[in-house]
């Protein structure tokens, strides 16, 4: 895939590790194959796409890495046990990879996005389209800002990222959750109730 991409545009500016899946079950119910898979397709594929271009990167000098994790990784999720340990160890991947691609000018950050408005998001939700849509709008309640997010609105944070005008962002990551993670998953679900 690497050599396809040199070979027809000669140098790669971004790369973005959009990857998730998850097993949804709770971690006394986990099976070794559900860990294995979500490990391997959200974490280990990262660290081989990640190693396969390091050569790249060391030639090119330029360029920028972004990953998108969750905010899951940074607090737990019922029934997301492997998925939450992937998208930690995607942060601290993170991390690392900055550290060890900033001597080849190679930038390194991750967005955790919230509750993002997408068919895979209605999808498992179940229910039927005027039920989902209303799960949407209850979600949107839990929301400092009101409302679930938009494709675009990750979209643009991932932008900036990428873009040279984060030129000094390196090893980070951003929140784009409409403030949920400001607010607390413990005070959201506190508002909610009270405005029942």
């Amino acid at each position: 895939m690497v050599d396809q991409f040199i070979n027809q545009w000669g140098k790669l500016d971004v790369f973005v590790w959009a990857v998730g899946q998850t097993s949804d079950t709770i971690t006394r119910r986990i099976t070794t194959e559900q860990w294995d898979n979500t490990i391997q397709t959200n974490l280990t594929g990262l660290f081989y796409c990640l190693q396969t271009l390091g050569p790249i990167f060391k030639t090119q000098q330029t360029g920028s890495v972004l990953i998108v994790s969750s905010l899951s990784s940074i607090q737990g999720t019922t029934g997301q046990t492997a998925y939450a340990a992937s998208k930690g160890g995607v942060l601290s991947l993170t991390r690392q990879l900055a550290l060890d691609y900033a001597k080849d000018k190679i930038r390194v950050v991750s967005v955790c996005p919230g509750a993002i408005d997408t068919p895979m998001l209605r999808i498992a939700l179940g229910g039927t389209e005027q039920e989902n849509e209303e799960l949407v709008q209850d979600m949107g309640k839990s929301h400092p800002i009101g409302r679930i997010g938009l494709p675009e609105d990750l979209g643009n944070a991932v932008s900036f990222l990428c873009s040279d005008k984060a030129s000094f962002i390196t090893g980070e990551f951003l929140n784009v959750d409409g403030g949920f993670m400001a607010l607390g998953a413990w005070a959201a679900g506190m508002e909610s109730a009270g405005d029942e």
